[in-house]
């Protein structure tokens, strides 16, 4: 992915020079509200959008133009900026110290250091299984950051330099070292605008410190490695040498951001595992993010009732305790599936002719997705809290989700959790025109509760105290429409 936009710093006065340059694009919010307006997406609080983008099939698509800032989203768009952020506090272009690096420094090809005061960078690893949003997470915080930024002076040193803010590279399709290093040449010089003939057969041991020597010289702030597998950092001599480049890179102040399948990261090598990329992976954060627990889970009701109202359909009704039970049995707790069912259910109730999305309709979609329906053992065996299900997956790691929920509620054949009887979805069915009316009745009470006391939250009894923050500071993000449950 890359971002287009070029900033331009042309304040040379001394009062800026003495301020770090480097950091005068990396956004620093206090608080989590901040961090939240800047982070949310939502194109479909505009009506003229609405109007020109009607197509239910495209959905899918529209959908990825939204974003929930959901907690652990927030936490991790922190976690970026703050690599960001401690990355280019190692190198302000006003200390002496960082001139004498940029210019008359080598490319540093050891793996340990014996120079004191060298500048080296740590790094972070973001885990999780395919359809839990880390790429999705990354991609929304770089997109709102320059990629490159072009200083024209720089402490009075450079009469023009361009800033490489951030790089990402997709490692599913690099085959071994050489193709990596290949991938990210072509990156670089991509992102710096330089079209490069193909020079003939490189070596890999040119190829490493031509790479790092670039990287370093227009101070590239993060390098995200994305789509990480077991192939990239697995048990082999070919993966042992990606492992080598990574710690080469931190060695010279290059920050790396590794993302991918958990199962990726076990780093091993012929004596056991790689203890040093462990270390310096975990200096920042190791974040894992996982599937949510249960339909009550914050961070899930915060994306459900986020995407539940970018509807194209004629009427919006409000979520119900049903609904958000459902959703949560037919996706497993995935985002991924979450926007896909959505969207057709949608697609499907529009095709039906009907003017919102009811419980009976989202059941029908997701009997008739493919998607769906090739996913389901999968969702299943998450929804029922049965790791052993998972054994015939060799990207799920199943030994650790039966550690997870060894201590946690087990769900039995798929059917709801023990102790939540009182829940709707275990009553009689209804039919689809006595949901939508109790949807409209409901829907036009919060209404009247809402223009009686606008900043009163009408969020779910169950939702945390945490949950109804984020709700809140959403500012026409979320819908607040909602009945509150029973006892609420």
């Amino acid at each position: 992915m890359k971002n287009d936009l070029k900033l331009v710093s042309t304040d040379s006065s001394d009062s800026v020079q003495e301020d770090n340059p480097f950091l005068k694009w990396i956004p620093n919010f206090d608080g989590d509200a901040a961090m939240i307006k800047w982070l949310a997406a939502d194109p479909f609080r505009n009506p003229a959008w609405r109007k020109s983008h009607g197509d239910f099939d495209l959905l899918p698509n529209y959908l990825d133009e939204v974003f929930v800032p959901t907690p652990a989203a927030v936490r991790l768009a922190n976690t970026l900026l703050t690599v960001l952020r401690k990355s280019y506090a190692l190198r302000d272009p006003g200390k002496t110290e960082f001139w004498a690096d940029h210019f008359y420094a080598k490319v540093n090809l050891d793996l340990t250091f014996s120079k004191p005061n060298s500048f080296r960078a740590e790094g972070i690893s973001i885990s999780g299984i395919t359809g839990v949003g880390k790429t999705r997470i990354i991609d929304r915080v770089l997109s709102l950051l320059p990629q490159t930024v072009k200083h024209q002076k720089l402490s009075g040193h450079l009469a023009s330099t361009t800033q490489i803010v951030w790089l990402k590279l997709d490692m599913s399709t690099a085959g071994g070292l050489a193709e990596l290093l290949r991938d990210l040449l072509f990156a670089i010089n991509t992102c710096l605008g330089i079209d490069e003939e193909p020079r003939g057969k490189i070596s890999v041991g040119e190829m490493i410190p031509e790479i790092i020597q670039k990287l370093k010289t227009h101070c590239c702030g993060m390098l995200v490695f994305d789509e990480l597998q077991n192939i990239n950092f697995g048990k082999s001599v070919i993966t042992e040498r990606v492992r080598v480049f990574i710690l080469k890179l931190l060695n010279n102040c290059i920050p790396v951001v590794l993302a991918g399948n958990p199962r990726g990261f076990t780093f091993m090598e012929k004596g056991g595992q790689s203890s040093q990329l462990i270390r310096r992976l975990a200096a920042v954060d190791r974040v894992r993010l996982d599937p949510a627990e249960g339909p009550d889970e914050a961070d899930w009701q915060i994306l459900v009732r986020g995407l539940w109202r970018c509807q194209l359909l004629p009427k919006s009704a409000p979520i119900t305790p049903e609904a958000e039970e459902w959703l949560f049995r037919l996706t497993g707790g995935f985002p991924a599936m979450l926007s896909r069912l959505l969207a057709e259910s949608q697609k499907l109730a529009a095709r039906q002719g009907q003017e919102c999305l009811t419980v009976p309709i989202i059941q029908s979609a997701a009997r008739q997705s493919p998607y769906l329906k090739e996913l389901k053992p999968i969702i299943d065996a998450f929804v029922a809290k049965d790791p052993f299900r998972l054994k015939a997956y060799s990207d799920i790691d199943w030994n650790y989700f039966q550690s997870k929920w060894a201590e946690g509620i087990v769900r039995s054949n798929g059917d709801l959790p023990l102790g939540r009887e009182n829940r709707n979805s275990l009553r009689p069915q209804v039919t689809s025109m006595d949901i939508v009316a109790k949807d409209q009745s409901a829907f036009k009470a919060s209404e009247k509760r809402r223009a009686k006391n606008a900043t009163q939250s009408n969020g779910s009894a169950s939702t945390t105290a945490q949950g109804n923050f984020y709700l809140d500071a959403v500012v026409g993000m979320i819908d607040e429409n909602r009945p509150k449950k029973d006892g609420g």
